[in-house]
This record gives structure tokens, sequence and C-alpha cells, in this order.
């Protein structure tokens, strides 16, 4: 892929984001037809990167980039929402497969502490 917009092309064929609601969003804002989905893959990754690296206000120093760190504070709550695996959402079947593998491999293990531990805690910060 090349040209311009070959990351957003890339992205829409492998998640076809063109149906994204931060897309939609962000491409009816902006006024871009449907059928340049390109564009309004663009124009969210531009989006993203304007939260990302926000740029500086007039008239407003932004000490120690505080607004960007708050973006990103923001983009994790999201993130957590949205993508990341949720303890409630993973089967109880899933851990008794572990404990399984490492009986049937000779390590067995009566439970995994550690996995809850890690979940509690990636809910305590939802860190992404």
């Amino acid at each position: 892929m090349s040209g311009p917009n070959s990351g957003a092309e890339f992205l829409q064929q492998k998640y076809h984001l063109t149906k994204d609601a931060g897309v939609v969003v962000t491409a009816n804002k902006k006024g871009i037809p449907e059928h340049k989905y390109v564009d309004r893959i663009q124009a969210y990754l531009d989006r993203v990167a304007c939260l990302i690296n926000p740029p500086p206000l007039e008239g407003h120093p932004d000490s120690g980039g505080k607004r960007a760190q708050r973006n990103i504070a923001m983009l994790k709550g999201s993130l957590y929402d949205h993508i990341i695996i949720k303890p409630e959402e993973v089967p109880p079947a899933y851990f008794q497969s572990i404990i399984d593998r490492h009986a049937e491999e000779g390590r067995p293990i009566p439970n995994i502490p550690m996995v809850f531990q890690i979940i509690e805690y990636n809910k305590h910060i939802k860190w992404i």
C-alpha cells in the first residue's frame, strides 16, 4: 500500500471502520460523505492524534502537558469500557482449561490466583 491514506485503507480492509461510531461522528461533523471511506477514517485518525498530542491553545499555556494527560486518561477509560475483556466476560471454563492443561503436563496447579489479582488490579486502575 502506498499513498497518503494507506493507513486508513488498511484499517478499512482489516476492521471495516466505516461503521465505527467514532468514525461516523467525526465524518458527519466534517461533512465527509459515506462513499469517501478513506477520508472518513483519516479524519478520525487525525482526531485521535489531536487528542493524544493536542495543539497549544492560544493564550493558555499548558504546563506539563496537562491537556494531553487528561485526554489520554479519557481515552483509557473509553478503551477499557469498549475494548478490554472484563472478568465477567471470561467464562470459568477458560480458567479451568488452564488448570487442566497444567495437570496434563505434570505441573498441577490448584487455581490461578495471580490472574484474579491482575484482573482486580486492572479494574481498579482501568489500565489498557
